[in-house]
């Protein structure tokens, strides 16, 4: 498994802060996202997969996880 990235680290810190009930899931559904979008990729040259992996793939599991739990737009920001 690769780092965490900068992405992964700040959704952690918003659910912690924002929903702290909710947190452990919305991280372990977060988590469950990246690896499927992480399976999905796993074709990919070696180039290819650290530039997904550095912003785009933590930030499609994210904006997707917080999507389902506050706007749209709010999840973009």
């Amino acid at each position: 498994m690769s780092k965490q990235s900068y992405i992964e680290t700040g959704f952690i810190e918003i659910c912690k802060k924002r929903y702290p009930n909710r947190s452990e899931k919305l991280i372990s559904d977060m988590k469950n996202r990246l690896s499927t979008l992480r399976k999905e990729t796993e074709n990919e040259s070696k180039a290819m997969k650290l530039h997904l992996e550095s912003q785009i793939l933590p930030g499609i599991a994210a904006y997707e996880t917080l999507s389902a739990v506050m706007g749209k737009q709010q999840a973009l920001a």
